[in-house]
């Protein structure tokens, strides 16, 4: 029997956008259970996730036996572009082609649309690369999450320091290469998020949870180091561009290299 005519016979796939479907955090949270990082979230943490990587359900399938739901593809649409947020299957269902069909799904409401498909995926991770690869995504590019500590020496350049929603106009898209859920649109719907900036540089940043979102200008380190109320001892960089924020430069201003990824792009 042909892997398509299994899985519909066995399986349904349904659309997220039926508004009788609905996924709640402990069913991500038990696909990603034995992710090699913690991810685990709750309800309130998956909806702020999901709204900042501008999830669109008509875009965004649940697979289901029964009635337990064992896999999922969720999907963010910004124009023309849409970004895998997450994929993933639980792990007693995981290797039958569950993960594949979920993703088609997904692609083919995305290609009617003539948009490109974006997901990222762990560099150490081959096999999840190897899937991605037979299933027609290339990559595009690297991406990179760092950390930094706070040693508490202050900057005394003048920065200028407000809120993000206030200084739309200072970000540029098109110089600092973002990720998908980094780019401004994204942005745009996350809450209290500030920035630091002046003529030439700028840091968008979380002071609550310790991400810089976005990093730009010459005064990179002296960015970081005029943050005057720091709540948090470490700050994570989150998915900066290779070619824009080099790991060896990004070495020498003090930060420490957590994890490496490829995005990918399906057109």
């Amino acid at each position: 029997m042909k892997l398509w005519i299994y899985l519909r016979n066995k399986y349904g796939f349904l659309s997220l956008n039926n508004k009788e479907i609905s996924l709640r955090a402990e069913d991500v949270n038990a696909a990603f259970a034995d992710y090699p990082f913690n991810v685990q979230m709750s309800e309130e943490a998956l909806l702020n996730y999901l709204k900042r990587n501008l999830f669109d359900p008509v875009f965004s399938f649940v697979c289901v036996e029964e009635q337990k739901k064992v896999g999922f593809a969720l999907t963010g649409r910004n124009g023309s572009s849409f970004y895998d947020i997450a994929t993933a299957v639980l792990k007693d269902y995981r290797r039958k082609g569950i993960a594949i069909t979920l993703m088609s799904k997904a692609f083919d409401k995305i290609s009617k649309e003539k948009g490109q498909y974006i997901l990222e995926c762990l560099s150490i991770n081959d096999k999840a690369l190897s899937l991605y690869q037979n299933a027609g995504f290339k990559i595009n590019r690297s991406l990179t999450v760092y950390k930094i500590q706070d040693d508490g020496i202050r900057s005394d350049h003048p920065f200028f320091e407000g809120l993000l929603k206030d200084k739309l106009a200072l970000i540029d898209d098109l110089a600092d290469r973002p990720s998908f859920q980094n780019s401004l649109p994204a942005l745009k719907n996350l809450k209290d998020i500030k920035i630091l900036y002046d003529e030439d540089n700028y840091l968008v940043y979380n002071d609550k949870s310790g991400e810089f979102l976005r990093f730009h200008g010459p005064c990179k380190l002296e960015l970081f180091k005029a943050l005057k109320n720091a709540n948090l001892k470490e700050y994570t960089f989150v998915n900066l561009d290779d070619e824009v924020y080099p790991p060896k430069m990004m070495e020498k201003l003090g930060l420490l290299k957590i994890v490496s990824q490829y995005e990918l792009i399906k057109n």
